[in-house]
């Protein structure tokens, strides 16, 4: 997108853009103890214009719904099978990756990172390309559990996968404690790619720490006892700020993370709002996919949909009977895919 315009032009009765730089100056700036309530309005407004009936689950899900809401996060288990990964493995093989962190290194083989690159991404073509990779974020399952979650039928602004290197001297961005802000609300789908244990890079999270008011509550606690230890935290804990693994102790105690290990295949939904990081792995090189889904479409990113013939009739083969109309698929998906055999794109 480019630069926000700006002068009395902007506010012209037939230029849209007026109306998306406001919504960028509310995403962006309201508090987020109001991203609740703000949330709430535009999933009614979303639900009211849609009308689209959230798919149903194939079982009782009220113990992961209970978890993402407590926790921030649940397990899915199993969701691709040994033969899917096996085949999502060799397209990516002959993929070439580039560091999002030092653009100045181009494309490299997933097997030639420079010493210097701890996580190197695919690109969006690559991984919207893939197999088995779009068609497994539109599960009926997840898509059941992230409607009921974000309150209306999300939408899908990226799919993304890398590779995280082992054997680097140190933890760097995203391997670090952080919290994301993509919506309002929003939740991340994770599947392990590799085997992930405790030594090759799980995702670890913060339990309950999605709940925008129990730092400043725990912060609130301990300025009882330790004023300075108090502040000190305050100043770690600002927005945006990479958070170290002692001062996560210190707000939230050394029992209050989840290191979410797994078979390749396996998956899990988180709420990044929480604090989260990548483990660094010390031994084992780890393969991820991510499925992002919001509310509302992305404003301030460029999106690039691509164009995949078919894409949907792939999808509903893959669901089955339990695939969502096409108008729920071309929904969700609009902002990634464009399928040129579907009336509704």
């Amino acid at each position: 997108m480019s630069d926000a315009p700006s002068g009395p032009d902007v506010f012209a009765y037939d230029n849209p853009d007026w109306a998306r730089q406001l919504i960028l100056q509310f995403r962006y700036n309201v508090p987020v103890a109001a991203h609740d309530h703000m949330a709430r309005i535009t999933t009614a407004y979303v639900n009211k214009v849609l009308r689209f009936a959230a798919p149903p689950a194939s079982n009782d899900v009220s113990a992961r719904l209970e978890s993402l809401q407590t926790n921030g996060y649940c397990r899915l288990g199993q969701l691709l099978s040994k033969q899917a990964v096996a085949r999502i493995k060799e397209y990516l093989a002959n993929q070439s990756v580039f560091d999002e962190a030092d653009p100045t290194l181009g494309q490299f083989a997933t097997d030639a990172a420079p010493p210097s690159v701890n996580v190197a991404n695919f690109s969006a073509s690559s991984v919207v390309n893939a197999p088995y990779l779009h068609e497994a974020a539109m599960s009926p399952d997840i898509l059941h559990l992230v409607s009921r979650y974000l309150g209306a039928p999300p939408t899908i602004p990226y799919l993304a996968a890398w590779w995280s290197y082992a054997g680097r001297e140190e933890a760097k961005d995203a391997q670090l404690f952080h919290t994301d802000f993509h919506d309002f609300k929003w939740l991340k789908l994770f599947v392990y790619l590799t085997d992930v244990t405790e030594s090759s890079g799980p995702h670890v999270v913060v339990r309950g720490s999605h709940d925008p008011g129990l730092g400043q509550r725990r912060i609130a606690e301990i300025n009882e006892s330790d004023s300075k230890l108090a502040q000190g935290l305050e100043r770690a804990f600002a927005p945006g700020q990479r958070v170290t693994e002692q001062d996560i102790d210190s707000l939230f105690g050394r029992d209050s993370t989840e290191s979410i290990t797994g078979a390749a295949g396996e998956a899990f939904l988180v709420d990044t709002s929480a604090y989260h990081k990548g483990q660094l792995p010390v031994d084992t090189d780890r393969l991820v996919f991510q499925a992002l889904f919001t509310i509302l479409p992305t404003i301030r990113d460029h999106v690039a949909p691509i164009t995949i013939s078919g894409a949907y009739e792939s999808y509903r083969a893959s669901a089955r009977e339990r695939a969502v109309p096409e108008a729920f698929w071309a929904y969700s998906t609009r902002l990634i895919i464009r399928d040129p055999k579907i009336s509704s794109q």
